[in-house]
């Protein structure tokens, strides 16, 4: 079982601090260690192209379930959506680093009957995702990460 700290409300400053600090690690060791990587939490950093086509480091969570990785966007149990969701929905192509090892993905969006089964896992992997779509009044994005390794980027 995973517990949240983060999506706790008193929790924002480590949130910011946590995200920034995950951005400067990743640029200075190539996605090789991460703040989230150091916690039992399976962590990888997303690259997504933003609005304006530019590329965005987004540290994330993912669940590895039937061997395949999925990322929900928490957003920190805000209200709404996270922008990097968004930015997939308009891209699907991204890349994903876990632990210094790239790979090119295609972000899927689970809808359905398919999403349900997938939330119903990553409840169980995490309750206080329960928690998160309670407390945020939406249903979280979930998107399945299919992917080729494209190897090592040093």
């Amino acid at each position: 079982m995973v517990l949240a700290v983060g999506h706790h409300d008193l929790a924002a400053p480590i949130r910011r601090s946590s995200v920034a600090l995950d951005r400067v690690l990743f640029k200075l060791t190539a996605g090789r260690w991460t703040v989230t990587g150091v916690s039992r939490i399976p962590a990888l950093t997303l690259l997504v192209r933003n609005a304006r086509g530019e590329q965005t480091v987004i540290p994330l969570q993912y669940h590895e379930i039937d061997g395949l990785r999925y990322i929900v966007g928490t957003n920190w149990s805000r209200p709404t959506h996270p922008l990097w969701s968004a930015w997939l929905l308009a891209r699907p192509e991204c890349r994903v680093n876990i632990t210094g090892a790239e790979t090119e993905c295609r972000a899927v969006l689970m809808t359905g009957e398919d999403r349900q089964c997938i939330w119903d896992a990553v409840v169980k992997i995490s309750p206080f995702h329960a928690d998160i779509e309670r407390k945020s009044g939406r249903q979280p994005r979930v998107f399945r990460l299919d992917s080729e390794v494209i190897g090592e980027h040093h």
